[in-house]
């Protein structure tokens, strides 16, 4: 099950207490963007909204991470951390039929909490290029390569086992930079994993 981005929206100066709630308030919720050792304002906010352990353990494996993003800019010869989009905090989450019950009734009462962008039951994720936008504010961007054939082409293994074979693609994962390629093999079309970067369109 896929955990997409989402938006809450919230009180005006309430980013840091709802990240910190859903942070702190349930387990295995990453975050980036809320570390004290790197934000003095995270470290000295004291004041923020718990959730009871029962709720907590509805969420654990639900919501993974929470972020607050921001930029450090220099005011009267100050470095002051500013957050980038007020009264916005980016959570990522399974959000379904069977969980997006549990995440209103929780989250929702959380103190500062607006709404989910697109409301609770069918919120709209962040698209990928949104993600990536995102990602690259906290520094955690993905290489994002394009290629020159897409599923479907013929393509023509440069190195390998499979040297000099022509193929058909059938799947490309930019992650890992793996493409699934049929070959035929002693007769029969047989899928192997190539390396994108030692193959090319045919």
């Amino acid at each position: 099950m896929s955990r997409d981005w989402y938006i809450l929206e919230t009180v005006n100066r309430y980013e840091i207490q709802v990240g910190l709630s859903v942070s702190r308030g349930i387990a295995g919720v990453d975050s980036t963007t809320l570390d004290p050792d790197q934000d003095e304002m995270v470290r000295k906010n004291k004041y923020y909204e718990k959730i009871d352990p029962e709720d907590a353990v509805l969420l654990e494996e639900v919501v993974t991470r929470v972020e607050v993003p921001a930029t450090s800019i220099k005011e009267r010869g100050k470095v002051v951390i500013k957050r980038l989009y007020p009264k916005y905090v980016y959570i990522q989450m399974k959000h379904n039929l069977e969980t997006k019950g549990n995440i209103k009734n929780i989250i929702n009462n959380i103190y500062g909490v607006i709404n989910l962008i697109g409301g609770w039951d069918n919120p709209q994720p962040l698209s990928e290029e949104e993600v990536q936008i995102l990602l690259k504010q906290i520094g955690e961007a993905q290489v994002i390569d394009s290629v020159e054939f897409a599923e479907g082409d013929l393509v023509r293994i440069l190195e390998g086992a499979f040297q000099d074979y022509t193929g058909r693609v059938q799947d490309i994962n930019l992650d890992k930079r793996l493409a699934g390629v049929t070959i035929p093999i002693f007769g029969k079309e047989t899928r192997v994993e190539i390396d994108i970067d030692k193959m090319v369109a045919a």
